[in-house]
């Protein structure tokens, strides 16, 4: 074997490594900024919360390889979820559009009708309507219940940015618990 082949494995794991870097010096910097673009990102979707206090953190689906992030933006009365795209290396965040496309006429009209949380909506819930709130923190997820129907969500410590969220993260979980 030519030792001239280990040359493109070790350039590999050495850009690698210097990636991983740059990441992490960068989400070190991010503290406060995905709180700050967040801010502004939900005033734009939702003008009415100009003016008023708020609070936001972004939270995942409950899936394998969830699609979008939740943004959360919630006060005493209630919780908006928009579903969004992040993107850490530009920090910036876009409303996610699901676009994928469907070709059989039976599934398009079937996901048209039976559009479950993969919808491009914004969704409301006053804290008034909803009916119970688990939270398993060895698991990492939140519970939703909204009488019949159920949301399931995961969160993390850190943010979309890679910054810590812990403190905003104990907000939600008092608001929910409340």
């Amino acid at each position: 074997m030519d030792p001239k082949l280990l040359i493109i494995p070790a350039a590999l794991i050495i850009v690698g490594i210097i990636v991983m870097i740059v990441l992490n010096k960068k989400a070190s910097k991010s503290t406060g900024k995905a709180q700050n673009v967040m801010n502004e990102y939900v005033l734009n979707e939702i003008p009415n919360l100009n003016g008023l206090n708020f609070n936001v953190i972004n939270l995942l689906e409950n899936a394998v390889s969830p699609e979008h992030i939740w943004v959360v933006a919630y006060n005493e009365d209630g919780m908006f979820f928009i579903p969004s795209k992040s993107n850490p290396m530009t920090q910036t965040i876009k409303r996610f559009e699901d676009i994928k496309p469907i070709f059989n006429l039976r599934k398009q009209i079937a996901s048209s009708i039976l559009a479950s949380n993969k919808s491009e909506n914004i969704d409301y819930v006053p804290f008034a309507s909803i009916t119970d709130v688990q939270i398993e923190k060895n698991k990492k997820t939140i519970k939703i219940s909204i009488g019949e129907n159920t949301k399931n969500l995961k969160y993390q410590l850190k943010d979309c940015f890679g910054a810590n969220q812990e403190t905003e993260l104990n907000k939600l979980l008092d608001y929910l618990t409340k």
